[in-house]
């Protein structure tokens, strides 16, 4: 993809994230999670940046996240870290979905007792 595309393709992802907002999450006994500039970024970089394949495949399925996280069939699979640079627990939920052929997992992750946001999408 050339620059400018690309550069448009990431614009119009970012409003469309800015748009989804907060989602009501029955697997967390309907907890609010929010959409916010923790989760996006997530999708470009991890603890470097991510390839633009693999930034577009995540992107791509972003359409998928609120739907996932209102599914009141799915069950969340949950695991905790401790982060040594937070110097906290970090809680995330995995949800999981059979969509068409593919597999998607969108996670969801809590730092200590903060709000639960949207962290990442993948196949």
């Amino acid at each position: 993809m050339a620059n400018n595309h690309w550069n448009e393709f990431i614009r119009r992802t970012k409003l469309f994230y800015k748009e989804m907002g907060t989602v009501s999450c029955p697997a967390l006994k309907g907890e609010i999670i929010r959409f916010n500039s923790i989760g996006f970024n997530h999708l470009i970089r991890k603890a470097s940046r991510r390839t633009r394949t693999e930034q577009r495949s995540r992107m791509l399925l972003l359409p998928e996240a609120p739907k996932i996280i209102a599914d009141d069939k799915i069950k969340a699979i949950y695991r905790r870290k401790y982060s040594a640079c937070m110097r906290r627990v970090v809680h995330y939920w995995g949800l999981e979905k059979q969509v068409g052929k593919d597999r998607i997992r969108v996670v969801i992750r809590q730092i200590g007792n903060g709000l639960k946001h949207f962290y990442s999408i993948m196949k």
